[in-house]
């Protein structure tokens, strides 16, 4: 009971938390006035995203919290908590590229040319980019003055992050041939990016699950390619630095005087919750999976 309890404190902290940075302030950091638009109030839409092997239960009751705090405090806006799920461990298709880089054609049907491969962190961006387009075309097309945020945890932290750079890019470069859609038309609308305990850097536990996977869980929903975003062999921050570079060295040769770094501070705001496993509960979690390893070789007899 004491361990329920704990949880649901963290929970409605974090609930807290989040709606407390996602809160319109103005430059003061104090709360907006109403704000007007034809006769109907603003929309501001958050979007939850899960992390490797999660999907719809990985928040339990998490938007209802997060709209009901939303709500009380800002009354002058309608909130809407969104669940966006992905598919973790999945695969799909990816276009083949020649030498040169480009995507290669079938010479008779003319179609692109693709192969099975694991999915991606960047393959699930642009899955998040048309689960974001789907929920505005489904219901009520998003307008001036509509604003949306993103939670994301653990994987889906990189995940949202890779969309919103390469949707910054698409604002400013026209989709080459091959790349998907990351609908760069909401992107504008960010006022706020949340993540919760992503591993940018790398993880080792990714390591961990990638030597057992096959051998003890391998129902869970995880795949090889995504597992290496995680890993701490994975560049993924440095590919954000690049992408940035990308966007900024984009601007100049259009002629535009907007710098990606600059105006994210200016327009985005950023909070990124971090958190440490003790090493005992580590080294616990690993002598019981040697253990299970061992019961698992002395009944089938290896």
């Amino acid at each position: 009971m004491k361990i329920l309890f704990s949880l649901l404190l963290i929970l409605s902290a974090q609930a807290a938390m989040a709606a407390d940075v996602l809160a319109p302030k103005n430059k003061l950091g104090l709360q907006v006035p109403p704000f007007k638009y034809a006769g109907k109030k603003p929309r501001f839409i958050v979007f939850l995203i899960h992390g490797i092997a999660g999907d719809a239960t990985t928040f339990p009751n998490l938007d209802k919290a997060i709209e009901l705090y939303l709500n009380r405090i800002r009354p002058e806006y309608n909130n809407e908590v969104v669940l966006v799920t992905y598919d973790t461990g999945g695969k799909g298709p990816v276009p083949v590229r020649d030498k040169d880089g480009k995507v290669r054609i079938h010479k008779k049907t003319g179609r692109i040319v693709t192969t099975l491969q694991d999915k991606t962190s960047y393959r699930f961006a642009a899955e998040f980019g048309a689960e974001v387009n789907r929920y505005f075309i489904a219901g009520t097309p998003i307008r001036e003055g509509d604003k949306i945020s993103i939670i994301m945890h653990s994987q889906g932290g990189l995940v949202g992050s890779q969309w919103i750079f390469n949707a910054f890019l698409q604002t400013i470069i026209p989709r080459k041939f091959g790349v998907p859609d990351f609908f760069p038309q909401y992107v504008k609308h960010l006022d706020a990016a949340i993540t919760l305990g992503t591993p940018f850097w790398g993880t080792k536990q990714a390591v961990w699950v990638e030597g057992i996977k096959d051998r003890i869980i391998s129902d869970v929903k995880v795949n090889a390619a995504e597992l290496h975003d995680l890993m701490f062999t994975c560049t993924k921050v440095l590919d954000f630095r690049r992408g940035a570079i990308r966007i900024n060295e984009a601007n100049e040769s259009h002629g535009l005087d907007r710098d990606i770094f600059k105006y994210i501070r200016e327009n985005v705001r950023i909070l990124n919750i971090g958190g440490f496993i003790p090493i005992e509960k580590i080294t616990r979690g690993a002598s019981i999976l040697r253990e299970r390893q061992n019961q698992m070789r002395s009944t089938v007899g290896i």
